[in-house]
């Protein structure tokens, strides 16, 4: 990879994990508007450096957020969170980065 894309992956993960822990707190605060607008962002990087399945999740959680759908936006904000989680460990023992 030259030094252009490896920066945008950093850049991409490490935003990943600020929005990642700001959306948790957004749920916890009932915030469903501020957490949608999070999740769509979330939904965007993820996309951008090939996290598929976190994209995808996170745009639920953005539908959710429209819907007012207390169960299912709980669900998906927890899948979302889990997924969110696990990926950035993963790339981070796989780049043997500090967690």
């Amino acid at each position: 990879m030259d030094s252009a894309a490896d920066e945008m992956v950093a850049q991409s993960i490490e935003e990943l994990a600020l929005r990642l822990p700001h959306a948790h707190r957004l749920f916890r605060a009932a915030d469903h508007d501020g957490l949608g607008d999070c999740a769509g962002a979330i939904a965007t990087v993820a996309a951008r450096i090939g996290m598929t399945r976190l994209a995808r999740v996170a745009g639920d959680v953005g539908r959710c957020c429209e819907t007012h759908d207390p169960a299912a936006l709980a669900a998906t904000h927890c899948r979302m969170i889990r997924l969110g989680e696990c990926s950035l460990r993963e790339i981070w023992d796989l780049q043997d980065l500090p967690v």
